[in-house]
C-alpha cells in the first residue's frame, strides 16, 4: 500500500509541475476514494510527516470547486502552534502537529466527501 500511495504522490508532483489540471483532478478523485475506504493502514501512509502535505495538495484540485483552495498554504503559513508550556520532546511535538493536520483534513473534507458518496448512492437508487 505504501508504495502505491507514494507512486501516486510522485505522479501528483509531475502533474503539478506540468500544470496538468486534468491529471490533478483525477488524482483528487483517487485520493478522495482512498480516503473514503477508511483504512488505518492507508491513513498511516497518507498522514505521515513526509506525505501529508502532498496528500493535502491532491485534495486542493477538486474538479467541482469553483475556486481552488490552498490548504497547504494555510497549514504551512496560517496555522501556528502556540506552546502554553514548553514541549521538549520532539516526537510528542511532531505528533501534536500531525494530529492537528489530520483534524484539519477531517473537518475540511470528510463532510464534503460523504456528501459525494450520498449523492452517488441517491442517484443509484433513483432518489
Amino acid at each position: 500500500m505504501e508504495g502505491y500511495i507514494r507512486k501516486l504522490l510522485n505522479l501528483f508532483h509531475i502533474c503539478e509541475d506540468l500544470e496538468n489540471l486534468e491529471g490533478l483532478n483525477h488524482l483528487f478523485e483517487v485520493f478522495k476514494n482512498i480516503f473514503l475506504l477508511n483504512k488505518n493502514a492507508l491513513f498511516e501512509v497518507m498522514f505521515a510527516e513526509d506525505t501529508i502535505f502532498d496528500v493535502v495538495g491532491c485534495l486542493e484540485y477538486d474538479p467541482n470547486a469553483k475556486v481552488r483552495k490552498k490548504h497547504r498554504d494555510y497549514l504551512r503559513q496560517m496555522a501556528k502552534f502556540k506552546e502554553v508550556i514548553p514541549i521538549t520532546n520532539p516526537e510528542l511535538l511532531a505528533k501534536i502537529h500531525q494530529t492537528y493536520r489530520v483534524q484539519y483534513i477531517q473537518v475540511r473534507f470528510t463532510k464534503h466527501f460523504l456528501q459525494y458518496q450520498c449523492n452517488s448512492s441517491s442517484n443509484y437508487f433513483g432518489c
